[in-house]
């Protein structure tokens, strides 16, 4: 060192380079910089914006559940449609037996159909259905028939005392 004191100057009092294109290019730069700054600005004002009415739009879909909600009961009733239909018990009882659904709901009561129809008797009280309509399913029986078949068919159950 030749012993002299240095001293640091601000970036803001350098001295500019010589030419003529500096002062140009600096405010090129300037003029791009306030564009960039522009643009953003109105991004940032469009994304303020559709972000408000995005609020806005699920706020309102918030109140229309709670509408929904508020209308809608909290239990809702058991209906016959819970319960296994009694056409599709009958068809595998009957395909389980190799018969026809209307051989279950006809007249004849040879062991051979009644031994199946007694057991379709025993599901569909199972599953949920009183005995006249079982009666009713099954050819048009009486529910003290259809009673008497659901013991029936209990009686033969594996694990069932005779």
């Amino acid at each position: 060192m030749d012993g002299s004191v240095r001293t640091l100057i601000p970036i803001k009092d350098w001295p500019a380079p010589a030419g003529p294109s500096h002062g140009v290019t600096v405010a090129r730069r300037l003029a791009d910089a306030e564009a960039r700054l522009a643009n953003s600005a109105r991004l940032i004002t469009q994304l303020r914006d559709a972000l408000s009415a995005r609020n806005a739009t699920i706020m309102a879909l918030r109140g229309e559940v709670q509408a929904l909600r508020a209308s809608v009961p909290l239990v809702v009733p058991v209906t016959q449609d819970a319960r296994r239909p009694m056409a599709d018990i009958a068809f595998a009882v009957a395909k389980a037996a190799d018969l026809t659904v209307a051989d279950l709901r006809g007249r004849r009561i040879t062991r051979d159909v009644s031994r199946p129809r007694q057991m379709a008797m025993y599901l569909m009280q199972e599953a949920g259905w009183s005995l006249p309509q079982i009666g009713r399913f099954l050819g048009g029986r009486d529910h003290t028939t259809v009673l008497t078949g659901i013991r029936a068919a209990k009686a033969r159950l594996p694990g069932q005392r005779t």
